[in-house]
């Protein structure tokens, strides 16, 4: 995929990116592990402009899934997961959604994944660490994760986490960030 200054011009100001760049060529792969580990809403962008054509075809397959995997509190509006009208999910959503995508091997290296090196040399790692670092919990039982944080929705974990005899799945919505 060849990213171009179009694709990045559809990014947000207040999204965060993985850090492509114009004239960079890069493999789907590549724009997974951007779009998951350090929610690049860059790599979202360029997944969906090269897949689809467009954004709005993305988005609109993406609501085709929420009715096949009976997802009846969600709809979504963009790629990047940021607040706009219409744009909404929950808890038990989310859930279905990451059983659903975890039975796919290629998703699940990818959610499991603590950095990746992309083919154009740019370094992506998951920011469970910030979550770490910032909330001082324990996350070393945590084996993936996709962390993501607006104003609308706070700050928010879809994570697996292994308790050495099970995964469970854990989402949380809607925290608020504790300093100190």
């Amino acid at each position: 995929v060849l990213i171009t200054q179009e694709i990045l011009n559809t990014v947000r100001w207040d999204a965060s990116v993985a850090g492509l760049k114009a004239g960079d060529k890069i493999t789907y792969k590549d724009l997974l592990y951007a779009s998951i580990l350090p929610s690049g809403a860059d790599a979202t962008n360029a997944l969906a402009i090269s897949l689809n054509g467009n954004i709005k075809g993305f988005v609109d397959d993406m609501n085709i899934l929420v009715e096949k995997l009976d997802m009846k509190d969600t709809h979504f509006i963009n790629v990047t997961g940021l607040d706009a009208e219409g744009h909404y999910s929950t808890a038990t959503d989310i859930v279905k959604l990451l059983k659903y995508s975890l039975q796919n091997p290629t998703f699940r290296e990818i959610f499991t994944a603590k950095e990746y090196t992309l083919t154009n040399g740019l370094k992506v790692k998951t920011t469970i660490g910030t979550y770490r670092k910032n909330s001082k919990i324990d996350t070393s039982k945590i084996i993936g994760s996709k962390t993501g944080f607006t104003l609308g929705a706070g700050l928010c974990l879809a994570s697996l986490i292994n308790d050495e005899e099970n995964e469970i799945i854990v989402i949380t919505l809607g925290a608020e960030r504790i300093d100190g």
